[in-house]
């Protein structure tokens, strides 16, 4: 990369600067004004040009057309997929599909499919998008653990279109929650899963392990550093091959303004979850709280919360970036101000899928 350059209203631009050698030029178009350019949604456009080579003079009428790259449906990214599923090593389990920033099509920016090999000791990702194709091996042991327990997926083609999928999703509730009036502040997204989902964040919706299914979440939430925080979400859980809508459920983050009369932990959520998650807790009278993270030997993984709180509704969240996947142990403990004595005592477990 040398230079680059703003086109002019009608088109013309100059790029200065740029020493004698061989150039590919490229040009981008913020098509919706939105400040970024993100060509894998199929509205922001490109272009490419044949090399040019610059050699101590100007050069004229280098012309460069724009091309889009539309988001893909299943299909589409199966075809590509089995361009490159042959570079894995023998002996590969497809153990899962993902896809993210799904439209009402079942078209999506990101196609993940998931293997593992050499025993589910190592695996890779076949990422398929408009723009980047690619394998890449998965380094987290966690994750790879969690992957193995999922049955082996196989016949991708008899999957049901992504389309229908959506379509179904939509006219079951889905349309309704994609229209709600949120705050500006609140962002909307979707994602497919097809394959296990026993051990997917589809657990709720009661899929029978060793069936596969697809699986759709909408959601509401904000962006953060490298993650996404969900607030408000729908699920459904999808046949296979007819992709109608079998269960769907909901889970909205609230806040409770009213001094609880008893003690509670709720199940964190989202989970499973990668990488943040959020607690909520409830304390009836005030005292000394402590909320702990522990991995499955009992070790302290994380501190959330260690201090003396008031009666109230309170949350707490957890963000495992660096966190393997697996799962953990979360406790609650609190011990009342006028004596020491223990006031309550509580332990569930949570999912961390990467």
């Amino acid at each position: 990369f040398v230079s680059f350059a703003k086109v002019n209203s009608n088109g013309t631009y100059t790029i200065p600067y740029v020493p004698n050698g061989t150039f590919w030029p490229i040009a981008a178009k913020d098509v919706n004004n939105d400040g970024s350019i993100d060509v894998e949604s199929g509205i922001d456009v490109v272009a490419f040009s044949d090399s040019v080579v610059v050699n101590g003079a100007s050069l004229t009428n280098v012309d460069l057309t724009f091309i889009s790259f539309s988001p893909l449906n299943f299909s589409e990214a199966l075809s590509e997929h089995n361009n490159f599923v042959q570079e894995l090593p023998n002996g590969k389990q497809l153990k899962t599909v993902q896809a993210y920033h799904v439209d009402t099509l079942g078209r999506a920016t990101d196609w993940d499919f998931i293997y593992l090999y050499d025993n589910n000791t190592k695996g890779s990702r076949i990422h398929i998008a408009p723009f980047d194709n690619k394998i890449k091996p998965i380094t987290d042991l966690g994750w790879i653990g969690g992957l193995s327990q999922k049955v082996t997926f196989s016949n991708l083609e008899n999957a049901a279109a992504s389309g229908v999928v959506m379509a179904n999703v939509e006219n079951a509730g889905g349309r309704e929650f994609r229209l709600q009036k949120k705050a500006d502040s609140l962002k909307f997204q979707s994602s497919m899963n097809l394959g296990d989902l026993s051990y997917d964040r589809y657990w709720n919706l009661n899929p029978v392990p060793g069936n596969f299914y697809w699986g759709v979440t909408y959601s509401f939430g904000v962006e953060g550093d490298n993650q996404w925080i969900d607030y408000d979400t729908k699920q459904f859980l999808c046949d296979l091959t007819t992709g109608a809508v079998i269960n769907s459920g909901s889970a909205k983050v609230t806040e409770q303004n009213s001094i609880p009369n008893s003690y509670q932990l709720s199940q964190n959520y989202p989970n499973p979850f990668n990488p943040v998650t959020k607690i909520d807790y409830q304390l009836a009278s005030g005292g000394t709280v402590s909320l702990k993270v522990f991995d499955l030997l009992g070790r302290e993984i994380a501190v959330l919360v260690n201090e003396v709180k008031t009666a109230g509704s309170y949350s707490a969240q957890w963000n495992a970036m660096n966190i393997p996947s697996g799962m953990y142990f979360y406790r609650l403990q609190v011990t009342k101000n006028t004596n020491g004595a223990e006031n309550f005592v509580q332990t569930k477990k949570m999912m961390l899928v990467k």
